[in-house]
């Protein structure tokens, strides 16, 4: 019985993707963030949807997604607590490098891109100077 519950047989999905891309186009990942209090995810780039499978709580965020390098639009859904805000920026996505989206801070109406592999993160979108 100890020998069915292996760890090591699990398999890791594949990241979904916002369009068509071949195997070796340079490319970065994006995890979304889920908790308790807020939920955040990448909803387009460029446009185009993440094609996220519903499940019984709305889209199934849980799945990595591969964007092409470069600079995108995406837009950034963070949900919590009955409050939805979409945000639509620029980023410019580094080939080979991980990210995570967060939400920001408590009543933050921003969001946290962290690049895991260079260590850094950057608040988005950025405050207009008065």
């Amino acid at each position: 019985m100890i020998g069915l519950c292996g760890c090591g047989s699990v398999k890791r999905a594949p990241p979904l993707t916002t369009y068509p891309m071949a195997a070796d186009s340079p490319s970065a990942i994006v995890r979304n963030t889920g908790g308790i209090a807020f939920s955040t995810y990448l909803v387009s780039v460029d446009g185009n949807q993440v094609p996220y499978a519903p499940n019984l709580l709305g889209p199934n965020i849980s799945q990595r997604v591969r964007v092409p390098a470069g600079p995108h639009v995406v837009q950034v859904n963070v949900d919590g607590q009955n409050i939805v805000f979409f945000w639509t920026f620029p980023y410019d996505f580094v080939a080979g490098h991980e990210y995570r989206l967060d939400h920001a801070g408590a009543f933050d109406q921003h969001v946290r891109v962290k690049d895991e592999t260079a260590g850094t993160s950057v608040v988005l979108p950025k405050e207009k100077k008065k």
